[in-house]
């Protein structure tokens, strides 16, 4: 089995003038690349398709397709995201916008400068880095659920949970500030939130019954370590989406009434974004099966949540939970409970 990786970076030219193309290779060589060159749209086509270069250098007009269809193509293919970057002149304003609506995602003007080119690709560099560490983040939560023994049932319906209390927040609490996209943000990142049990010994993980006082003691650690994961990720990237997951996985165990740990905050001290996954990971937990419990029916979890306002949970949250209590238990019914696991 060949597990070898391409130690450069690949990158992939389309430019039917000679002259331009070999000033491109010799530019992106120079910084490091590996590049491969075609002066043909179409056979850009089948180079992309073969290598999945995750970034493209294309002029726009050419004998054998042009750049248009290739963006086009790139975008209605792509598995993991492509930059794409269109070449150029400086008199080519309309075909540069027509480009930039398909959804390239920049511009070079020929003659290129190296300098320009440079800065453009770490621009492109941090996207693609960024896309690559929210796939990872999904491999380490999938990962973390197999270790506790959870299930990806359990995932998917934490994730709902969040999308349906988070978009219930926007729409009737719009100075709590959410946007559409820290919506999705949350969302997608719930699942994340255990992260920090990786640092969890197999044996406190997967034990049945209930905690001893000190084995309660390292599972708590779970909060600060897994954000201390994606503290450095964070600090690496300036990602806003890291610094979502970082408040989601450290503060997911408060409590509104400044209970809960690690730091026993309180109130609105708490990040919306971890409330709104405690609520989640709340209901979800009160309706599956665990080591020390069974499962309750959807009514008695009703009960339980309500019991919890302004306890464990946000009170504007679990109203809101009360006011769409119908769409929380058709999520309950449509996604997979295994009723004989035993976790």
């Amino acid at each position: 089995m060949n597990l070898s990786i391409t130690e450069k970076q690949q990158i992939l030219i389309v430019e039917d003038e000679d002259t331009q193309r070999k000033i491109l290779q010799n530019h992106l060589e120079a910084l490091g690349y590996e590049v491969l060159t075609t002066a043909s749209g179409n056979e850009a086509r089948e180079i992309w398709d073969k290598h999945r270069i995750r970034i493209v250098l294309s002029d726009l007009e050419m004998p054998d397709g042009n750049g248009f269809e290739l963006v086009k193509y790139i975008r209605e293919h792509e598995t993991c995201y492509t930059y794409l970057m269109i070449l150029t002149t400086s008199t080519e304003k309309e075909k540069l916008i027509t480009g930039l609506t398909l959804q390239a995602d920049d511009y070079v003007t020929k003659p290129v400068i190296r300098q320009e080119l440079e800065l453009r690709l770490k621009a492109a560099n941090r996207l693609l880095r960024l896309e690559d560490h929210e796939k990872l983040i999904a491999a380490f939560a999938e990962m973390v659920a197999l270790r506790s023994c959870e299930t990806a049932p359990h995932l998917q319906r934490l994730k709902r949970f969040c999308r349906v209390i988070a978009q219930e927040l926007y729409e009737n609490y719009p100075d709590l500030g959410l946007s559409m996209q820290l919506i999705e943000d949350i969302t997608n990142l719930s699942v994340l939130h255990d992260i920090g049990k990786i640092t969890i010994p197999d044996a406190i993980l997967t034990k049945r019954g209930g905690y001893s006082a000190q084995e309660f003691e390292v599972v708590k650690n779970h909060t600060i370590n897994g954000a201390a994961i994606l503290k450095e990720l964070h600090e690496e990237t300036g990602s806003a989406f890291l610094r979502t997951a970082f408040e989601i996985v450290l503060f997911h165990h408060e409590r509104w009434d400044g209970s809960g740990y690690p730091y026993k905050l309180k109130g609105i001290e708490i990040p919306l974004s971890a409330r709104i996954v405690a609520f989640g990971d709340a209901l979800d937990a009160i309706l599956s099966r665990r080591p020390y419990k069974d499962p309750l029916p959807f009514p008695s979890a009703t009960k339980l949540i309500i019991a919890e306002k302004g306890k464990q949970l946000d009170p504007e949250i679990v109203d809101l939970f009360e006011h769409r209590r119908d769409v929380f238990e058709a999520i309950h019914k449509e996604c997979a409970y295994d009723k004989t696991a035993q976790w």
